[in-house]
């Protein structure tokens, strides 16, 4: 019997003395089995697990992790159970930022990936303008083994004179992890090196950015974000992810 079964199963004393499986039913608004935990789902996938919309039970080669909808994991092989296959999935998926609590979608084709924010991010210039500059974008790169060299959005602010404030790319080096859970690395401003981490939380296709923006406002889902607030004397200024 698979542990599919098992999780679909409660055993019933027979008279012989026996036991009998019966399925356990789910109910009919959570009708599919996630054969990880055991919990029931909805058959569309649950939107509440993961920020940015629909996920999907784990399958072979996700390393535990959630699928983004119309993943197919046929092709993946559970070599290590904790790791994702990079060879089948790459490093697409949906991304927590550590940094800053974003959540970004890359999408990796060959050696090129692009990081795009789910939820639009704000950047206030404070300089005295009152202009606020708004983006989807979070980074791009080069995939070269275990390693991504590119750039990064940016949001500079309080400078005096405000050419200088609003969004902007900074160059930036990524690491990923031997699981493929976790991309690591640097990038500078002006002169200053910062750490920034990346945690992957699913595997597949997802949408970002426009895509999703759209998406969201045909469902009436779309939400103003808080400008972020910076501590900063005009004149001398800041920037950062």
């Amino acid at each position: 019997m698979s542990i599919q079964t098992l999780l679909l199963c409660v055993a019933v004393a027979i008279v012989a003395g026996g036991m009998q499986c019966q399925p356990a039913l789910c109910p009919a608004d959570k009708p599919v089995i996630n054969p990880l935990t055991g919990l029931c789902e909805p058959a569309g996938g649950d939107d509440t697990i993961v920020p940015g919309g629909r996920t999907f039970s784990p399958g072979p080669g996700t390393g535990g992790l959630r699928t983004e909808p119309d993943t197919d994991t046929s092709m993946g092989e559970d070599a290590d159970p904790d790791a994702v296959d990079l060879l089948i999935f790459g490093l697409n998926g949906r991304w927590l930022e550590q940094d800053n609590g974003r959540t970004s979608c890359i999408v990796h084709f060959a050696s090129e990936m692009t990081s795009t924010l789910i939820e639009q991010r704000v950047c206030e210039h404070l300089d005295g303008t009152n202009t606020i500059s708004h983006t989807f974008a979070d980074l791009e790169g080069v995939v070269n083994g275990d390693t991504i060299t590119g750039r990064t959005i940016v949001c500079r602010y309080g400078n005096s004179d405000p050419a200088l404030n609003g969004t902007d790319f900074s160059p930036m080096m990524l690491t990923i992890s031997p699981d493929g859970k976790t991309l690591s690395g640097t990038y500078i401003v002006d002169t200053e090196v910062l750490e920034f981490s990346l945690q992957r939380q699913t595997v597949g296709h997802c949408q970002g950015g426009d895509e999703l923006l759209q998406e969201r406002i045909d469902a009436g889902m779309v939400r103003v974000r808080i400008p972020e607030s910076f501590s900063t004397e005009l004149g001398h200024g800041g920037g950062g992810r």
